[in-house]
């Protein structure tokens, strides 16, 4: 249980510091089979870790528009 829920806790911080595919994080957590790492995912944070990324790219997206239109 440990071991999962640190597994997942990598997972996670790597999902904020870049965009990468669910099996490549998948594999890169050290989990075999991506549906079990996306439901062990969901189950502690509440959130897929494929919904997570495409919420944090969009806000990055959104903040990179509000910067460049303040340096117009």
């Amino acid at each position: 249980r440990w071991f999962t829920l640190r597994k997942l806790e990598i997972a996670y911080k790597i999902i904020l510091e870049r965009d990468i595919a669910i099996v490549e994080l998948t594999k890169l957590c050290g989990f075999n089979n991506p549906s079990h790492f996306i439901a062990a995912f969901r189950k502690r944070y509440g959130i897929s870790p494929a919904r997570l990324s495409k919420q944090l790219r969009e806000k990055e997206r959104m903040e990179q528009e509000v910067f460049n239109k303040e340096m117009e």
